[in-house]
């Protein structure tokens, strides 16, 4: 099967990919900003940081208890694991159950 466009015979797998192509052109930029827009002003933090700024607690407690929660927002840098201030505090948010 071919298709016609411009006059130029194209196979379907050829116009497939040039849509596929001209989609990603449109939306990379608007994903870019969606992703810019998300992690604007956040920090990535160590378990000791995290420990210390944000949960006031040791960083084996962090590593220990918290890691391991359903849900809990995780990073790799390398092999080191970081936190997004932003994603931990959002998971403290919607994870505290009413007392």
């Amino acid at each position: 099967m071919a298709i016609t466009v411009s006059d130029i015979d194209v196979s379907t797998d050829a116009f497939l990919e040039l849509l596929a192509n001209k989609v990603v052109d449109k939306l990379m930029p608007i994903v870019d900003k969606k992703i810019d827009e998300k992690t604007k002003n956040d920090e990535f933090l160590t378990a000791q940081q995290l420990a210390t700024e944000v949960f006031h607690c040791s960083a084996e407690m962090v590593t220990n208890f918290y890691l391991y929660q359903p849900g809990f927002p995780v990073n790799h840098k390398g092999s080191q694991k970081v936190f997004s201030r932003k994603a931990v505090e959002r998971w403290m948010l919607n994870s505290s159950q009413p007392v």
